[in-house]
């Protein structure tokens, strides 16, 4: 589970839907649209300005092991098309700040 900045909205990775839900913290609702994302999403993580879900692909009963992780733009709440190609079963994603 990843929160926005602020704690608004929580998305939430269903590995066995190949889905991501994003959740209304104060309301306590799943919004009804999930995100498809692709096979066994695993592990989130936000970027600092909170525009971008990071989201692994793993499942090891899946073979070949997904290399991938998707995107997600936190605002429209869609997917990248293209996914980013990693190693194989990716397990865990974070994100730092970058400094210029």
């Amino acid at each position: 589970m990843a929160l926005t900045p602020g704690g608004r909205t929580a998305f939430v990775a269903s590995s066995g839907s190949d889905m991501v839900s994003t959740i209304d913290v104060n309301t306590r609702t799943k919004n009804p649209a999930d995100v498809t994302v692709g096979p066994a999403p695993f592990d989130l993580a936000l970027t600092p300005d909170g525009k971008t879900v990071f989201v692994t692909h793993n499942n090891p009963l899946v073979l070949p092991v997904p290399g991938t992780v998707s995107t997600i733009r936190v605002k429209t709440r869609t997917k990248n098309p293209d996914d980013i190609a990693v190693g194989s079963g990716p397990i865990g994603v974070a994100i730092t700040p970058c400094r210029q």
